[in-house]
């Protein structure tokens, strides 16, 4: 069974509707905002969203 034409319709699918964002942070650090994230019942990437969304709104107030 071939997996193949699948992976290519996911990796279209991502080209199409994401873009990446790479940071780099101090060693340490991105185990800390792991922690945060799963305090807050979220997983990293929505915890990072949401704090720039959260930061965002807080500065155009």
């Amino acid at each position: 069974m071939s997996y193949k034409p699948q992976i290519e319709a996911n990796r279209r699918y991502q080209e199409a509707n994401y873009e990446q964002l790479s940071i780099k942070v101090p060693k340490g650090e991105r185990d800390l905002f792991k922690e945060f994230a799963k305090e807050a019942g979220l997983s990293l990437r929505e915890f990072v969203r949401s704090a720039c969304y959260e930061k965002h709104e807080k500065n155009s107030k």
